[in-house]
């Protein structure tokens, strides 16, 4: 019964959402599956919580060395790079010019805390932040440039030397297949075999969502130069009229869907090969990022609705579908994931009565005779 129950992931499972607008980040637990069988009028939408005060978290004082908490100004882009050590969770502070990296551990009673902010880019406009499989840590700058940090050298950072060097992966203008060309990248996202971006400055020619490999996965960027790995490997899978210019800002996947946001109201997608653009939601007041759960749904950030809505985000052919709303957050931007396994009996029963009391009652008579 455990064996089925790990089927179902039992575990805690949390959204975390930056808010530039109040300088926090905040989190709350996703729906249940007995709330997303609920019609959709019906579902509970529940407050986030703050998870990282940007104000109250920094340190202020005579005592305040290098390298101490400097709370946060305008948190943006998120990633997420979960290790058997609980999360690691980055954050681009735009307005401070810095990447900063928190561990995030589950409490007992309070949900996810995150702790020891770490500086590990400075003088940087990070647009946007993506992690693989792996560990290695993509951004996009305000120069252009689409950079990466391997995992070995993130980990290899000390209090001494805590911010290593980034690698160059795609410089500003690097071109590829059919004149597609890095063009101020934003939002980016990883599959661990491609990087797929943003491009803020695309047209039909350059493109507007681009596809490019994932060379710190391959472990050859570090002989690599942007000329050497952009033209034979960078590609346009969405390139759009010029009314639709602009609208590729934030990207996110699920499976073999790249979706997008940006100026106009909907959120639009592709098939990480290209083709045909559909609008699969729209109606909405200023969409921003978006994150799949890895299992049928789909995050978005409203900023000007307060809102974080949920859409089924997997299915072989891309059409429209409706949306709904599932959590509030005050002008939601960057979205991530977090999610801890359950770590003794308790916390399975735990997480199994969030899914149903019928589960909850079979894990728990699991438990007891395992206990025996």
């Amino acid at each position: 019964l455990f064996a089925a129950a790990g089927a179902l992931r039992l575990q805690s499972r949390y959204l975390l959402i930056s808010s530039p607008n109040t300088s926090n980040v905040y989190y709350a637990a996703l729906p249940t599956f007995r709330d997303m069988t609920l019609p959709p009028e019906e579902r509970p939408v529940p407050p986030a919580a703050i998870l990282i005060d940007g104000h109250a978290s920094m340190c202020k004082g005579y005592g305040c060395v290098e390298g101490a908490n400097q709370g946060l100004q305008s948190p943006e882009a998120l990633a997420v790079h979960e290790n058997h050590n609980g999360a690691v969770l980055y954050v681009s502070d735009t307005a401070a010019r810095c990447i900063y990296v928190y561990t995030v551990r589950l409490s007992a009673y309070n949900g996810p805390q995150a702790s020891g902010q770490r500086r590990v880019q400075r003088d940087v406009v990070a647009t946007g932040l993506a992690v693989d499989g792996f560990g290695n840590l993509f951004y996009t700058t305000g120069t252009g440039d689409v950079k990466g940090i391997p995992a070995a050298a993130l980990a290899a950072a000390t209090a001494a030397s805590p911010e290593p060097d980034p690698v160059v992966l795609y410089a500003s203008g690097a071109g590829g297949v059919g004149g597609a060309a890095v063009a101020s990248p934003a939002g980016i996202a990883s599959d661990g075999f491609h990087l797929y971006w943003a491009n803020t400055g695309g047209d039909d020619r350059t493109g507007t969502v681009i596809k490019a490999t994932d060379t710190l996965a391959n472990g050859d960027s570090a002989n690599a130069t942007p000329q050497a790995i952009a033209r034979p490997e960078l590609r346009a899978i969405a390139a759009v009229s010029e009314t639709l210019c602009s609208v590729a800002t934030n990207v996110c996947l699920a499976r073999d869907n790249v979706y997008f946001t940006g100026d106009s109201p909907s959120l639009l997608a592709v098939k990480t090969h290209g083709g045909t653009i559909a609008e699969v939601a729209h109606g909405f007041l200023e969409p921003k990022g978006c994150i799949y759960d890895m299992e049928n749904t789909l995050y978005m950030a409203d900023a000007a609705a307060n809102t974080i809505y949920s859409l089924p985000a997997t299915f072989a052919s891309l059409r429209a579908v409706r949306h709904a709303r599932a959590i509030e957050a005050t002008a939601p931007a960057g979205l991530a994931i977090v999610g801890f396994q359950a770590s003794s009996r308790s916390e399975a029963v735990r997480a199994a009565g969030a899914a149903g009391p019928a589960l909850a009652l079979a894990v728990a008579a699991a438990a007891v005779r395992l206990a025996h």
